[in-house]
């Protein structure tokens, strides 16, 4: 599925175009995951605070109660779209943040440009109104969707997380690519500075292509219970033990 933007250039677009594809995937994958976590079976246990990595749940819905819309899927459980504000609050914001960035570090306007702060929103997603370029993005996050909640679902990941803990995946996620922003930006000064569209070009696109796999990859092995490795560990949500609390 990643490598399908890449089909893009077969068809004129710039690298702007296809790194909103995957941009747009990356976005719809971890808004996903904070559907599925109202469907977490586990109780979450929040009192400890220690190595917790989502955001502060609302206080509302504070009813235990739970629906069961079809038999084919678990209950949903009220009180965990307490979760669900906060946490998608982080996810767009990541969103925004990086996507203004990318088109910044894509665009060859852009990088020529010695002051390119304060671009008006139209020019900051002018990209999003070709038609092909939409319509691949929905589609791989129509594909994305149905990977996650396979996975969710068919290998009964829900009687083994809470929402606690489903929401801690896509927000190590945020906190990874703030960390890809902060190096990306470092690594691109000198070529950013010179002027140099295809090497600032090329290391923003290997940084979001890359880091996107990286990160699929691993919260596909988390699901699955396999945590070799230091990076696939520090995606692992973190749940207090009862004694903890």
């Amino acid at each position: 599925m990643n490598v399908c933007p890449a089909a893009g250039f077969l068809f004129g677009w710039s690298l702007t175009e296809v790194i909103l594809v995957f941009w747009i995937a990356t976005g719809g994958t971890y808004l996903c995951y904070l559907g599925l976590l109202a469907f977490a079976q586990v109780e979450s246990r929040v009192a400890d605070k220690d190595g917790r990595m989502h955001m502060k749940q609302v206080p509302f819905p504070r009813s235990r109660r739970s629906v069961r819309p079809t038999d084919r899927l678990p209950p949903i459980h009220l009180h965990n779209l307490r979760f669900v504000p906060t946490n998608l609050l982080a996810v767009i914001v990541m969103w925004f943040v990086f996507w203004t960035h990318l088109f910044k570090n894509t665009s060859p306007s852009f990088i020529l440009d010695s002051s390119p702060d304060g671009i008006p929103l139209e020019e900051i997603f002018a990209p999003v109104t070709t038609p092909g370029v939409l319509e691949m993005g929905i589609a791989l996050v129509i594909a994305h969707t149905a990977v996650v909640s396979r996975e969710f679902f068919g290998m009964r990941q829900y009687e083994q997380f809470s929402a606690a803990m489903v929401a801690e995946l896509p927000n190590r996620a945020v906190v990874f690519w703030f960390v890809v922003l902060f190096v990306g930006t470092m690594v691109t000064i000198v070529p950013r500075i010179t002027g140099n569209i295809p090497a600032t070009q090329a290391l923003v696109g290997a940084l979001t292509i890359g880091g996107k796999l990286a990160v699929d990859v691993t919260l596909l092995r988390v699901g699955r219970d396999q945590s070799e490795g230091w990076f696939t560990k520090w995606f692992v949500p973190y749940e207090p033990t009862p004694e903890s609390e």
